[in-house]
C-alpha cells in the first residue's frame, strides 16, 4: 500500500498510462504536499545522488538528470519509458525495475525506499523536473 501512495504522490495523483498498459492513480494524493524543488535539491545533495547522476548531460554511474523529466529513456530491454513522477518514484523504490540502456543493474543503493518518505520523493521529482 505504501508504494502505491508514493507512486501516486510523485506523479501528482493523476492517472498516467505507462508502457505496461496500466493506469496508475492515487486517491490519497492530498495526504502529501506537492513537491518542493528546493527541498529536493537539498535531499539529493545530502544523500549523495549527484555522485552518480550528473546535471550537465555527462554520463557517470547513473543517467544524467539534465532535461530528462518528460523525455523518453531507452531501456536495456529495448523498450522505452516516459520519465515522469511515476518512473522516478519507481526508480528510487525499486532501482532494478527498469534499467536505462548503457547502465548496469545493482549500482544504485537499493534501500532508498526505506530512507525517503513520500514527500521526499515528491520533492526530488520536483527538483529533477527543474533541471533543463
Amino acid at each position: 500500500f505504501g508504494i502505491i501512495l508514493i507512486l501516486g504522490v510523485a506523479c501528482g495523483g493523476e492517472d498516467h498510462d505507462h508502457e505496461d498498459g496500466h493506469s496508475h492513480s492515487n486517491e490519497q494524493s492530498n495526504t502529501v504536499e506537492s513537491g518542493d524543488a528546493d527541498k529536493g535539491e537539498q535531499l539529493v545533495t545530502d544523500n549523495g545522488c549527484l555522485a552518480c547522476h550528473s546535471l550537465d548531460g555527462s554520463q557517470v554511474i547513473g543517467p544524467s538528470w539534465k532535461g530528462v523529466y518528460g523525455s523518453r529513456e531507452k531501456l536495456d530491454d529495448g523498450s522505452t519509458v516516459l520519465v515522469d513522477g511515476y518512473y522516478i518514484a519507481e526508480s528510487i523504490l525499486d532501482p532494478n525495475a527498469k534499467i536505462v540502456e548503457g547502465f548496469s543493474p545493482n549500482t544504485m543503493i537499493q534501500t532508498f525506499g526505506e530512507i525517503f518518505t513520500a514527500q521526499d520523493i515528491s520533492d526530488i521529482t520536483a527538483y529533477i523536473e527543474t533541471i533543463k
